[in-house]
């Protein structure tokens, strides 16, 4: 599909087989997230760009669209709204959130909010969840909703415990919280087809985050910079998941990179555009700024990637870190990565080796 074809919103490429797990190989699944902050850093706030860009991952063998979410911080479509669009517009594709902050919303309006998505996508909604990035932007969007913006860790995990009192529940419920006073029981309908509610993925990286993962949370999707670390801290959460009580294959492994593909000038240039408009920063310091950054030849890009999974990742979720050329770097993605990514084939954890 050309540029201009899928910028028009013309119909998205017929949609790739994906192969299906067997004799204990577990499959690469790719996701996509949708550039909505970066649309807005160029004055486009509308819908209908995001939409051709879903439709093309959709139809072009990704398994996953996300969606990233910040409100009352850096402009861009709520998260929750595009997500209930997305999850009637694309039927046979999971949606998440990458990443959604739970302490900036009401635990019982969230876990409504989240019951309801999960009802408009069958049951193909994960949670991607993070406490925040400290530093002053963080604490003008606790301050905007009405909230001191102290324990942002503690006030995520609090909201996802309501969420799971209220989700499990078979009548009204008085949920339990540390942060917010709920008067009266609740009778939270509808609740999410998905027993026990969507699944909570977290993107912390830190020891804090780690053993939350492993004793609480259903996935891990870190932003790291190198395959060994992300190894580490994926070898440490199975041990400490044992120490639970619980197995492995209880908890999803991904990795949220950010790519450019291609080294030509062109690139390169874009990189930079990028870096100055999005982070305020230049292309040498995006790593420490936004960590698992890669750009390069589509071969090094594959290199890279695959570093990540031998370390353990099982669900790439690609951005791209372009503010020109971004139905150019998905479709490049689509041909170049995507069904290389998809041969990555591993032994199943599920299975005796």
């Amino acid at each position: 599909m050309s540029l201009s074809s899928l910028r028009s919103g013309a119909p998205a490429a017929a949609p790739s087989v994906r192969p299906s797990e067997s004799d204990g190989v577990e499959l690469v699944r790719i996701g996509y997230v949708l550039p909505s902050r970066e649309l807005a850093v160029i004055g486009d706030l509308g819908a209908e760009r995001l939409f051709a860009l879903a439709d093309f991952a959709a139809g072009s063998g990704y398994d996953s669209v996300w969606v990233s979410d910040s409100p009352a911080g850096r402009a861009r479509l709520d998260g929750l709204s595009l997500l209930a669009a997305l999850a009637g517009r694309l039927p046979d594709v999971h949606v998440g959130s990458s990443v959604l902050i739970p302490a900036l919303r009401h635990p019982v309006l969230l876990a409504y909010a989240l019951a309801s998505l999960d009802r408009l996508a069958s049951g193909r909604l994960t949670v991607g969840i993070g406490a925040g990035l400290p530093g002053a932007g963080l604490r003008r969007q606790f301050a905007a909703v009405g909230l001191d913006g102290e324990n942002p860790f503690a006030r995520m995990e609090d909201a996802i415990e309501v969420c799971r009192q209220l989700w499990s529940a078979e009548a009204a419920v008085l949920p339990r919280s540390r942060f917010v006073t709920v008067s009266g029981p609740v009778d939270l309908q509808p609740r999410p087809p998905t027993p026990g509610g969507p699944p909570f993925w977290l993107g912390g990286t830190g020891p804090r985050s780690r053993r939350l993962v492993a004793r609480r949370l259903d996935g891990w999707m870190p932003y790291l910079q190198e395959a060994s670390r992300y190894r580490d801290g994926w070898d440490e959460i199975r041990q400490l998941a044992a120490g639970y009580g619980r197995h492995a294959d209880e908890i999803s492994a991904a990795f949220v990179p950010t790519l450019l593909v291609g080294d030509s000038p062109r690139e390169q240039a874009e990189l930079r555009d990028y870096c100055a408009r999005y982070y305020d920063c230049e292309p040498d310091d995006l790593a420490r700024r936004r960590p698992g950054v890669f750009a390069g030849s589509a071969d090094a890009c594959l290199e890279w990637l695959a570093g990540f999974v031998e370390a353990g990742a099982r669900t790439l979720i690609l951005r791209f870190a372009t503010l020109r050329s971004i139905e150019d770097q998905l479709a490049t993605a689509a041909h170049a990565l995507v069904p290389a990514l998809r041969r990555l084939t591993v032994r199943s954890e599920r299975e005796p080796r």
